[in-house]
């Protein structure tokens, strides 16, 4: 190869870079000019996420949920009048969804990713109203479907309650959920207005007074050496109270 044809090459590489930039994204403009102006094909696939063991949704109600893009089914409607936004937003408007994520493939097919809210607690109140709380403090009906596996609080007024309680309450369930001990003892969760919080265990006919969220952890070592030694030796219905809101102390009630 000469020098000079050398040098003409080296001044006309960024033009060659320049035009098959430009060849490039014009190739790609129609192709996505050709993929939206394609209509939504039969298949709709959803994937809803079960790796927390929470079953709320299933296939069919998200189905029923996209049935219609406005007034025409959206089988068959034309990509590029398909808001995917305004999909999400209507996945997400339903109780038990967290996030929806909604695109399409190649081939016109459209898919969903869910994810599902999960449950920490379930709350009775004094009407025997229940619903379920998340670990965002949000609210979570009941349903039909599925039960979830959660720790359970009555109290008398959850409106005046709860509010001032929410963060003491998701702190204590926390620490409840992740000891293997506290989470196969603990069978309900009580809120007093003189007392705090308190725990009915699913061994024994005492109440466990907790008090307030403080020293969380302290307490809890308290009440299992509290069962590992005393309550064992001496029968688990020996007393009707355990009282752990003193410090380096527990106070017990007799029958």
């Amino acid at each position: 190869m000469s020098r000079k044809f050398k040098n003409i090459l080296h001044y006309l590489k960024p033009f060659i870079w320049f035009l098959s930039i430009i060849v490039l994204s014009t190739l790609l403009s129609f192709a996505s000019k050709s993929k939206y102006s394609s209509k939504c094909q039969e298949f709709i696939d959803v994937n809803i996420g079960y790796e927390n063991g929470i079953y709320f949704l299933d296939k069919a109600d998200i189905l029923n949920i996209i049935r219609f893009n406005g007034d025409k089914p959206i089988r068959g409607s034309r990509l590029s009048d398909i808001k995917i936004d305004s999909l999400e937003s209507v996945i997400e408007s339903n109780p038990y969804v967290a996030h929806a994520n909604v695109f399409f493939n190649i081939q016109g097919n459209l898919l969903i990713n869910i994810e599902q809210r999960k449950p920490i607690v379930r709350v009775f109140n004094k009407d025997n109203v229940s619903y379920y709380f998340d670990v965002l403090q949000q609210k979570i009906p009941l349903s039909g479907k599925f039960t979830a596996r959660v720790p359970v609080v009555s109290l008398l007024n959850d409106k005046e309650i709860l509010p001032g309680k929410m963060n003491a309450l998701m702190q204590i369930i926390s620490v409840i959920q992740e000891d293997e001990f506290l989470s196969s003892f603990t069978e309900q969760l009580l809120i007093d207005k003189q007392k705090g919080f308190e725990i009915i265990p699913k061994i024994g006919d005492q109440i466990i007074v907790l008090g307030e969220a403080e020293r969380i952890e302290e307490k809890f070592n308290h009440l299992r050496l509290f069962y590992r030694h005393e309550a064992l030796s001496r029968g688990w219905n020996r007393y009707k109270e355990i009282d752990l809101r003193y410090k380096n102390q527990i106070v017990c009630t007799k029958r």
